[in-house]
C-alpha cells in the first residue's frame, strides 16, 4: 500500500491496469491514486460478477470496466471449480488437507462451470488497450495467465502485483519459484512481498492449533510485487518513450511501497547520464511533484530507527546527502 506521508503523486497521463481476478473491484493500492485511470476487470466466477456490475468510484478519474471472461495462455474453453467460499474458485482442484487455514474450516465444493478463456495479449491487440500494470490473484493460474501475455510483457508492461503460493493450497498448481523464475526470464524482478489483502511486509503464514505465534509456521502465500529491471528501462533509446516509461515504472513503486526502488532507478540514470533526459521530457507539474516526493521521504529516511543505528549509517547518509543536492538542483529547474 501507498506509504503514510508520503505526498500524493500522479500523472497527467492515464494508466492502464488489467486486474485478473477482480472480484472486490479496485485494489487497494489503487485506490488512493488521484490520476486518470483505465482500469480493467477480469472476473469469471458468476458470484463475483453480479456483486462488480453496480461497482463506479464516482468523482474520480477512473474508468471502471468488467468482463466476465477468464485469461490462460490460448483462447479456449476451461472448467473452473467453484466452492462456498468464492475467492476460492480455481481452475485447478482444492487440497482440503493442504493448509492449516482451511482443513478446519468447511470448505465445500459446488460446482465445474465452464466459461471462455482468452489471452492478455488477445484482449490488449483487439480492444487497442495495453496495460502498464497488471495485477492476478486467480488462485494458481497466475503463471498460464502470464504465459498468454509474453508481448504484452515486452512491450508495455512495467510491472505486476501477482499473488503466489508457498507449497500447494491446489493440487498440481505453480508455485511461487516458477512465477519468480518465468518473470526474471522476462527481465523482471521481485521488488517485495507482501501478505494479500492487508498489504503488510512480509508473506503470510501457514499457523494453526499447534503455533506459538502465527509467524510459527511454513510461508504459505503472498503478494509477490515485480517491477521491470532497472537496466531494461535504460535500453530504451527514445528518449521520451524511456521518460514515459520510467514515470510509469516510478508511480507503480509509490503506490505500491517500493519507493527505495525509485532511488535506485535515479542512481542508475545518473550514472548513465540520462537523468537530465527524463526530467526534460515529462511534464514540468510531475517532475516537481515527483522530486517533492523523493525530497521528503529522505526526510524520513534520515529519522528512521534503522538508518540512525546500523553499521553503516554515515555512509549511507553521504550517499543520501549527495542525491538530495541534485534533486535539489532539479527542483528550482522546475520551479
Amino acid at each position: 500500500m501507498k506509504e503514510m506521508g508520503m505526498i500524493d503523486f500522479k500523472l497527467d497521463k492515464s494508466i492502464q491496469v488489467f486486474h485478473c481476478g477482480g472480484r472486490s473491484g479496485i485494489h487497494d493500492s489503487f485506490k488512493l491514486y488521484k490520476g486518470p485511470m483505465n482500469y480493467t476487470s477480469f472476473e469469471p466466477s458468476p458470484d463475483a460478477i453480479s456483486s462488480l456490475e453496480n461497482v463506479t468510484y464516482p468523482n474520480t478519474n477512473i474508468s471502471f470496466k468488467v468482463f466476465p471472461i477468464a485469461l490462460s495462455e490460448r483462447e479456449q474453453k476451461i472448467k473452473i471449480n467453484t466452492y462456498n467460499q468464492g475467492d476460492l474458485n480455481s481452475i485447478f482442484e482444492f487440497d482440503l488437507e493442504s493448509s492449516n487455514r482451511y482443513k478446519y474450516q468447511l470448505v465445500n465444493f459446488e460446482s465445474e462451470i465452464e466459461v471462455k478463456a482468452t489471452t492478455i495479449d488477445g484482449f490488449a491487440t483487439a480492444s487497442s488497450s495495453f496495460p502498464d500494470y497488471l495485477i492476478l490473484d486467480t488462485q494458481g493460474s497466475e503463471l498460464a495467465i502470464l504465459s498468454g501475455a509474453a508481448a504484452t510483457l515486452r512491450d508495455s508492461v512495467v510491472a505486476l502485483r501477482v499473488e503466489v503460493e508457498f507449497f500447494c493450497l491446489y493440487k498440481k498448481q505453480p508455485l511461487f519459484g516458477q512465477v519468480h523464475e518465468f518473470l526474471m526470464e522476462k527481465g523482471f524482478k521481485l521488488a517485495r512481498l507482501e501478505t494479500p489483502g492487508k498489504g503488510e511486509l512480509g508473506v503470510s503464514f501457514d499457523s494453526g492449533p499447534f503455533s506459538m505465534e502465527k509467524y510459527d509456521a511454513a510461508p504459505a502465500w503472498a503478494d509477490s510485487i515485480f517491477i521491470l529491471q532497472e537496466d531494461e528501462l535504460l535500453k530504451i533509446n527514445c528518449d521520451t518513450s524511456f521518460a514515459l516509461k520510467s514515470l510509469k515504472w516510478i508511480n507503480f513503486c509509490i503506490l505500491n511501497s517500493c519507493v527505495s526502488q525509485v532511488y535506485d532507478l535515479m542512481m542508475a540514470m545518473i550514472k548513465q547520464k540520462r537523468l537530465d533526459v527524463f526530467f526534460s521530457h515529462i511534464d514540468p507539474n510531475s517532475a516537481s511533484c515527483l522530486i517533492a516526493v523523493l525530497v521528503e521521504r529522505l526526510k524520513m529516511i534520515n529519522n528512521s530507527p534503522w538508518q540512525t543505528q546500523n553499521d553503516t549509517s554515515v555512509l549511507y547518509k553521504g550517499i543520501r546527502d549527495k542525491f538530495e543536492s541534485v534533486l535539489k538542483r532539479y527542483l528550482k529547474e522546475t520551479s
